[in-house]
């Protein structure tokens, strides 16, 4: 129910705020600062006090009974630990001040909500919308399963200014604080390769030579990647990630997730909408990782990094449409349909059957029901699930 009373309020804030451009409702905007800010405090609030939901959160609960106190950190191996060092090192801080996980996860929620709130209010002026969207696509995900990755994304989004405006050195910086909160951030190393890339003719040759070398010769592809994996940990995690593959029909369900559906977006707000959209420095990248996510889907962790941008970018491309004059009489109906077209595969994702696993079970399980650390009510089914699909943690 929980999810549901925050949906229809996030729905509330965006039609009134966002998508209603009439004169009193400007009058009102005033009020906005305020609402959006409560609305922060609720998202974490609703993240921050839950009791085992989601299925990371399972491990991590278990897990910190064995961080160590601050005053104990000399004595802990960060070589033999399969958790990275700022994420260790925040985690004692939070134990050495409030012993209770509790209180952890509230400063977790507190990070992560505030900086993705501060990035999309900078970002795009239609500020629900991208809350909105961030509820639907990443709200639960980053706050309840990827925490660990959610803080390495936060530090890219305090640092994207440095990419944007080539600012190379302080650009590494973020990129080396946010890999020592999860060893995914390795992809921000080499972001800046492709910052000047454009998306011509010979870069759509690119993408289509790399797509089929990864295909057919996966092998000569992992090597040529391996020779940039410097450390046994880095080595692990692409390792793992390269290993993860879909079959023919899995490949093709992820080329329209990831690449045909957001290409045909952006070339439609583009030439049809006349628009001239943010975050062009990023397009060549998030398609050259849609490729490989494409031929090896555990690459899409590092999709992860790009999805707070494409929900600044979707909020504008759907206010847009709904502004624009030449929908007047049907812009509910496309904006219904552009909404399915991006949110289905999602819903799919949650609504697929585990049963598997668990009999009776489906994916959402590992956050429905949602339970909160006042009541502490166990869920011993997710607790199995989470045991069946994540016996590694993020």
């Amino acid at each position: 129910m929980v999810y549901l009373v925050l949906f229809l309020y996030l729905v509330t804030l965006a039609v009134k705020f966002d998508f209603n451009k009439s004169s009193k409702v400007n009058r009102a905007k005033g009020n906005a600062n305020s609402w959006y800010n409560f609305t922060l405090i609720v998202m974490i609030f609703v993240s921050g006090i839950r009791y085992k939901v989601g299925g990371d959160s399972i491990s991590y609960y278990y897990f910190f009974n064995d961080i160590p106190y601050l005053w104990d950190l000399g004595k802990f191996s960060f070589v033999k630990t399969q958790f990275d060092p700022l994420w260790i090192l925040l985690s004692s801080t939070s134990k050495s001040l409030v012993d209770d996980f509790a209180f952890f996860q509230i400063v977790h929620a507190a990070i992560v909500n505030t900086v993705v709130f501060w990035f999309l209010k900078k970002y795009n002026t239609n500020r629900f919308t991208c809350v909105l969207i961030f509820f639907l696509i990443f709200y639960v995900y980053f706050n309840m399963e990827v925490m660990r990755e959610a803080l390495a994304i936060c530090t890219f989004l305090l640092g994207y200014h440095t990419y944007r405006d080539q600012k190379w050195l302080k650009y590494y910086t973020y990129a080396l604080v946010a890999f020592l909160f999860h060893s995914s951030a390795m992809i921000l190393f080499i972001l800046p390769l492709f910052r000047n890339i454009k998306i011509k003719p010979y870069t759509i040759a690119i993408w289509l030579v790399v797509f089929v070398v990864m295909t057919f010769i996966p092998d000569t592809f992992k090597l040529f990647l391996k020779l940039f994996v410097f450390n046994d940990r880095i080595s692990a995690k692409f390792n793992a990630y390269s290993n993860i593959k879909s079959n023919v029909n899995g490949m093709l369900y992820l080329f329209g997730l990831y690449f045909l559906i957001p290409a045909s977006l952006a070339y439609y707000n583009e030439k049809r909408l006349k628009s001239h959209p943010k975050f062009k420095e990023l397009y060549f990248a998030y398609f050259l990782i849609a490729i490989l996510t494409v031929a090896f889907s555990g690459f899409n962790r590092f999709i992860n990094y790009m999805t707070p941008f494409m929900a600044v970018y979707f909020a504008d491309l759907l206010n847009r449409i709904y502004q624009y004059h030449y929908y007047l009489q049907t812009r509910n109906a496309i904006i219904s349909f552009v909404i399915a077209l991006a949110f289905v595969p999602k819903l799919m994702y949650y609504f697929s059957d585990t049963s598997s696993i668990v009999y009776g079970t489906h994916r959402y399980d590992m956050w429905y029901p949602y339970h909160t650390i006042f009541d502490k009510e166990e869920n011993y089914k997710r607790e199995a699930l989470y045991e069946g699909l994540f016996s590694t943690s993020d």
